[in-house]
């Protein structure tokens, strides 16, 4: 992180926000949580008391949350989703391997954890039902 924030944002004041708890509250699929709420707060408040102009979000959970957080930084500050760019960057790896497919079948979801809870949350979220889901060993 540190590498990309002297790399990409040089001369920019950066803010780093963590370990807010956020992720597992979203893996349980209820996104209207209260306490999701609460903890953006916590978390944001002191920034925008700081007058910040964007907010990179920096887990690929938070984009889950981006409508949600928008209400609460407001119009002025923009949000950064580097969703796109992770994927970008995934394509080009798995091209230059030699491994991307070009036919789309079907999707597969991997978790480290519980697939059944996985499963409940993945139609949660993603408003859809999935079939393929592989655990992955830590």
């Amino acid at each position: 992180l540190k590498n990309l924030i002297k790399k990409f944002a040089s001369g920019v004041k950066v803010y780093i926000v963590g370990g807010t708890g956020l992720e597992e509250l979203i893996e349980k699929g209820d996104l209207q949580n209260r306490k999701i709420n609460n903890i953006i707060h916590k978390s944001l408040d002191p920034l925008l008391k700081k007058r910040v102009d964007a907010i990179a979000l920096g887990c690929t959970h938070y984009p889950f949350l981006k409508v949600q957080i928008q209400k609460i930084v407001g119009n002025k500050v923009q949000i950064v989703d580097s969703g796109g760019a992770v994927a970008r960057q995934a394509k080009k790896i798995l091209t230059n391997n030699k491994t991307l497919s070009i036919k789309r079948e079907e999707d597969y979801f991997y978790t480290t954890g519980d697939k059944k809870r996985f499963k409940i949350a993945i139609k949660k979220l993603l408003k859809r039902d999935i079939k393929n889901i592989e655990k992955i060993v830590k």
